[in-house]
């Protein structure tokens, strides 16, 4: 009969570690999504921030429909407290715990009492049987509830409320308003840029035109030239050639 004891408290106290655990890893993957949708440096992919961006997204629709009139701290426990952690809702997970624990106390104090009213004289390395299971069962009484206080899952509970509820209320808007003022001198950075690109392609098109002025002034001194030639082409000493050119100025020096 003793033995029973030792094995109710062995799995009472697995499914409470387990559902400790369940709650730990919970709140430390909130925790973890607050400081990844907060911190701008880092690369967040939807999944890695969705309690997050459910929760803003939920709160905004609903503090609108209320036209704001709507209590941060009962909306954020509400929302953790339905939350689901596996295929287990939050509130029952969190209930199992607390049950629990009580339920090793239940099982110690019957050990106890069934110690006291029935004798047992089997013995275990020199120790009555019935006394070593009710002081293996006392150690797992103490430690599970040195752990529950040392965990505090209430307290962890408490502060992460408070943190979703601060950044719902006070660092969203001045994130949203951040961000707008950021958008709106990206915008007036991309007129800038645009407003330069007009003004010097407008330049550039001025230099071409002038530079087609000059082209077209080069060709007209070409055309002179080539007129000018020609011109030199039809007079009268056109046919002759260099050396009769040279005899014919000999000649006139000579008269």
């Amino acid at each position: 009969m003793v033995i029973l004891f030792l094995v109710a408290n062995i799995i009472l106290v697995v499914l409470y570690s387990l559902s400790i655990n369940m709650i730990n890893n919970h709140f430390n993957k909130i925790d973890r999504c607050i400081k990844i949708y907060n911190d701008k440096k880092v690369y967040k992919s939807d999944k890695e921030v969705e309690i997050v961006t459910n929760l803003v997204r939920d709160f905004k629709q609903l503090s609108y429909v209320k036209n704001g009139n709507i209590d941060a701290n009962i909306f954020v426990r509400n929302k953790i407290e339905k939350a689901r952690i596996g295929i287990f809702e939050y509130t029952k997970v969190e209930n199992m715990a607390l049950q629990l624990k009580w339920l090793m106390l239940l099982v110690f104090i019957i050990n106890a009492i069934y110690n006291y009213l029935v004798e047992n004289n089997s013995l275990v390395f020199n120790v009555e049987l019935d006394k070593l299971i009710l002081g293996i069962n006392g150690i797992i009484l103490v430690t599970t509830f040195t752990n529950s206080i040392v965990l505090n899952i209430k307290y962890k509970k408490d502060k992460l409320i408070l943190n979703l509820e601060d950044y719902l209320v006070n660092q969203y808007d001045y994130e949203v308003a951040k961000f707008e003022q950021e958008l709106k001198i990206r915008n007036l950075n991309k007129e800038i840029n645009l407003l330069k690109n007009q003004i010097s392609n407008k330049r550039m098109g001025n230099g071409n035109k002038e530079n087609k002025k000059n082209k077209n002034n080069k060709i007209m001194e070409v055309k002179i030239v080539e007129e000018v030639a020609t011109s030199e082409d039809k007079s009268e000493y056109a046919h002759l050639t260099d050396d009769e050119i040279i005899q014919l100025l000999k000649q006139m020096e000579w008269q």
